[in-house]
């Protein structure tokens, strides 16, 4: 760890070097370092995709969904075809969707929602579908992605 702050500090225009050093970070679990290092990346590379992937991964581990989804949203701005990105936002999709449900189901009658055995299969049915769309379209088409989801959703096609 200490080799590569020192070659970060070495060459700071080096967004490799810098990215490896929050990589190690990330894996030795110094998350709030680690979040800062890929916060300042993305200012210092703004176009670079994978420092927001590391963002939405450290934000998604400390349970800000809403911060996880926003830096997903960026990395996929700055390279539409990172199926990284993509499927981690898939992830985070249903993750808030997740939290909605239970938000319902604290807030109204329980013959109102669907049982959750019933919920839990509707989210492992949107997961297998974010996982066939992911298969199909592996470089992350914006347009066909967009056409194939909402063709599912108006023709009730399940997985």
């Amino acid at each position: 760890m200490e080799r590569a702050h020192r070659a970060a500090e070495a060459k700071p225009g080096d967004a490799a070097v810098r990215f490896l050093e929050g990589v190690i970070l990330l894996d030795q679990r110094h998350d709030a370092e680690a979040l800062g290092l890929f916060q300042r990346m993305t200012q210092d590379f703004p176009d670079l995709a994978e420092p927001y992937n590391k963002v939405a991964t450290l934000e998604a581990r400390a349970g800000r969904l809403d911060a996880a989804r926003t830096a997903l949203e960026n990395a996929l701005r700055n390279d539409p075809g990172n199926a990284t990105a993509r499927a981690n936002l898939g992830e985070i999709h249903l993750r808030l969707a997740v939290q909605a449900w239970e938000a319902a189901a604290s807030a109204v009658p329980q013959d109102a929602l669907l049982p959750p055995a019933e919920m839990r299969r509707a989210i492992d049915k949107m997961a297998a579908y974010k996982l066939n769309v992911m298969h199909v379209f592996p470089e992350g088409d914006p347009d066909a992605l967009r056409d194939l989801v909402e063709y599912g959703r108006d023709n009730g096609i399940t997985v």
